[in-house]
This record gives C-alpha cells, sequence and structure tokens, in this order.
C-alpha cells in the first residue's frame, strides 16, 4: 500500500486544483525556489490532522488559505486529499483505494472525511497511524529535520525509532486511557463529595419527613374532631329548640286555660274582691258610685280630699272608714 496522488484545492499557493502523482519508487519534485515545493509537504501533513500551526510554518490556522494575488482574490475554503493504493489488500482497510480528505472554510469549520464520509479527527489520526503516517512517526522529514535527529541525545533517538516503528499509536491510546481514568477519578471523587453531603442532610430531611407526616395526622385528627363537636353542637341545639317549643306551648295552654275565680260575670264592670265570713274571697260587681269615687281618689291623691276640711269634720269621717 502507497501514496498514490496528492490532489491540493486553494491551499496555500495552489489557488486552482493541482494532482500530484507518485508512483512506487522515488519521487522527486523539482522547481525553482519560491514554487511551492514545500507546500506539497505541508499538505500532505495537514492532511494527516495536523493542528499545529508552526509544522506548516504558518501564524494561525487560516494561514494555509489561499491569501489571494493581484489578479486573484482569496480562497473561500482549502481542500486536500490523500490516494492510497491497496489493491494487494495489505492496508488496514478492505478498500482497493483509500481517500482522506480534509476541508477547512474561512470562516473555521473543518471537516474531515474517508472515501467522502465525514469521520471524526481522532478516527482519521488512528487509521493513518495503521498507514504509518501518525504524528510523531517521523514520515515527513522537513529541512533540518536530519541535521536534529543526528545531534538528538540516545533517549530522543529511542523515542524516535520506537514512534518509526510504530509504537507512537499505542502510547498515544495509553495516554487517552489515562486522561480518561483520570477524568472518571475526578468526576469519582465529586460523587463521593456529593454522598457526603446528602449524608449530612440526610437526617435533618428524615426527621422533617417524619414531622410533616404527624402533622398531616394530627391535621386530619382535628378536622374529624372539629366535624363531631360540630355535631354535637347541632344536637345540643335541636335539643334546646324542642324545649323552647314545649315551654312555650305550655305557657299557651296555661294562659287560655278557663278560670272562674278570675273571670267576670259582667264584661265593661269592675269587679269587687272580697272576703267572705268564711275566709273565701267573693266576687261582686262594684257600683257606679264606688268606682266614680276610686277613679276621683286616684287621679287627686290620697291627701287631697281633705282640704278646706275643718280638723274635727276631718277626723270624723277618719273614725268612720
Amino acid at each position: 500500500m502507497h501514496l498514490r496522488a496528492v490532489k491540493l484545492r486553494g491551499f496555500k499557493s495552489f489557488p486552482d486544483p493541482v494532482e500530484v502523482r507518485l508512483e512506487p519508487g522515488v519521487g522527486v519534485i523539482v522547481g525553482p525556489n519560491g514554487s511551492g515545493k514545500s507546500n506539497v509537504a505541508d499538505a500532505i501533513r495537514w492532511a494527516a490532522g495536523s493542528l499545529s500551526p508552526s509544522e506548516l510554518r504558518a501564524e494561525k490556522p487560516d494561514d494555509v488559505l489561499f491569501a489571494g494575488a493581484k489578479d486573484r482574490g482569496p480562497a473561500d475554503f482549502c481542500e486536500v486529499e490523500l490516494l492510497f493504493d491497496n489493491e494487494d489488500g495489505t492496508g488496514p482497510v478492505d478498500y482497493s483505494e483509500l481517500s482522506i480528505t480534509r476541508r477547512l472554510h474561512r470562516g473555521g469549520e473543518g471537516q474531515y472525511l474517508v472515501n467522502k464520509t465525514a469521520v471524526r479527527r481522532l478516527d482519521l489520526v488512528e487509521l493513518l497511524a495503521d498507514l504509518g503516517l501518525g504524528q510523531g512517526m517521523h514520515s515527513i522529514i522537513g529541512q533540518g529535520k536530519v541535521e536534529a535527529i543526528l545531534a538528538s541525545k540516545p533517549e530522543e533517538r529511542r523515542a524516535l525509532i520506537e514512534e518509526a516503528a510504530g509504537l507512537g499509536r499505542f502510547k498515544a491510546r495509553r495516554h487517552r486511557a489515562e486522561l480518561k481514568l483520570a477524568r472518571v477519578a475526578t468526576q469519582v471523587e465529586r460523587a463521593r463529595d456529593l454522598e457526603e453531603e446528602v449524608k449530612k442532610r440526610l437526617r435533618p430531611l428524615a426527621l422533617q419527613a417524619t414531622a410533616a407526616e404527624r402533622a398531616e395526622k394530627l391535621r386530619g385528627e382535628i378536622a374529624e374532631l372539629r366535624a363531631r363537636i360540630a355535631e354535637l353542637d347541632l344536637e345540643t341545639l335541636d335539643e334546646r329548640l324542642a324545649e323552647a317549643g314545649e315551654s312555650r306551648r305550655q305557657g299557651c295552654s296555661r294562659r287560655y286555660a278557663p278560670n272562674s275565680r278570675t273571670r267576670s260575670p259582667t264584661p265593661g264592670i269592675r269587679v269587687s274582691r272580697s272576703r267572705s265570713s268564711s275566709g273565701r274571697r267573693s266576687t261582686r260587681p262594684m257600683p257606679r258610685v264606688l268606682r266614680r269615687w276610686s277613679a276621683r281618689r286616684g287621679r287627686s291623691g290620697p291627701g287631697r280630699r281633705w282640704r278646706g276640711c275643718s280638723p274635727r269634720r276631718r277626723s270624723s269621717a277618719t273614725r268612720r272608714r
């Protein structure tokens, strides 16, 4: 399995679509200074998932877009596609041809495609690591890299050899697993803190719940007792009303009952009550003269009728009475 072609469009100094074919063996790109030879290597590195502008000899991610020229406007997006030949089936995929594409718009929206299907950057990086183009595997060596390798320390050379042998992808996976474990440990610690906090609040909440249940039970009992008291009050009022009605009926019957002692034989005539020799009170009509005298005495008072009379006459009248 080998890299067969590189297609560029809108990337750095390639505003128009360009396809660079690479045959098996050694391929060489020849051109004067400033013709964009190094941009081809940058395109391969950028399509492989590089996120560092310094690796691409740029200051910011948007610098990989064609900035424009005197007679051409800037590009709205750039795209780099890597075509791999897998006719012998030695690759990690079952396709005879593998296409890996990276696209970037000027607004900052990026996209990764594998055989025209959108994928995550992580999946793309792992796939390229299986192909030998992973980051840190030194599959692409830029200017001055050979001198840096020759002048490196033994530890650095060992890391370089391990990366070239394909151990870098396993290290990357171990690093991601460690990061996940660290995140899980942080979440577990946070969950324990929350558990401790909830345990501290659990007892007061249980007491409040018990008090609420007891209050609800007492509220129901109070309502039942109030209903029973109202029922007893109604029964008492009914009994009092019945007693009052019975007393009223008895009073009316006594009031209108016939009585011969108090009944006047002649209507319109006052009755004179006196006692007989046997001690019983007799009832007989009062004479008209006595009635007039009694009425006149009531108007004049007890001492008025003796005014103008001599003392002898007054005393005789008194004796006669």
